[in-house]
């Protein structure tokens, strides 16, 4: 790198400054700018966390509730998530699949025809789909950093 440029930022902030065209407002900007990216892509993956960590394993009635609260708030992030760029919505279509699947187990949970050995099997196979999902998430989305390929 020539020595009047320099790297600065990190991930898909990180870019290369000369000084003879840098003023101060646009490095206070550019600095403000990367933090809030980094920023916001820490809450996603925060909020991510904190949802894989309210994911109930019993079946019961508030429990239900609970877990179909989660689908809904895990849906929203997954949105988020697709809309950050076109790598995100290019590999985000499985994570949907998933969530349509817990679904089916949960509406099966809620079933008057089945036994409570049943209910409970397929509350747990929705509750582990869900945090399969959202780990495998986690470590595609990373810090948000990823562009297309």
């Amino acid at each position: 790198m020539p020595s009047n440029q320099e790297s600065i930022g990190s991930g898909s902030c990180q870019t290369a400054i000369s000084y003879k065209k840098l003023t101060r407002v646009r490095f206070l900007y550019l600095i403000f700018v990367c933090t809030h990216i980094t920023f916001y892509m820490n809450q996603l993956t925060q909020a991510l966390t904190a949802l894989f960590e309210r994911i109930p394993r019993r079946h019961s009635l508030d429990n239900l509730k609970e877990i179909n609260s989660i689908i809904a708030e895990y849906e929203d992030l997954l949105k988020e998530v697709e809309a950050t760029n076109s790598y995100y919505e290019k590999n985000s279509a499985p994570f949907f699949e998933d969530l349509d699947t817990a679904r089916t187990n949960i509406k099966l949970s809620t079933s008057n025809k089945a036994s409570k050995k049943n209910k409970d099997d397929f509350f747990d196979q929705a509750s582990g789909i869900l945090k399969d999902s959202m780990q495998a998430l986690l470590k595609l989305y990373g810090d948000g950093s990823r562009t297309a390929e």
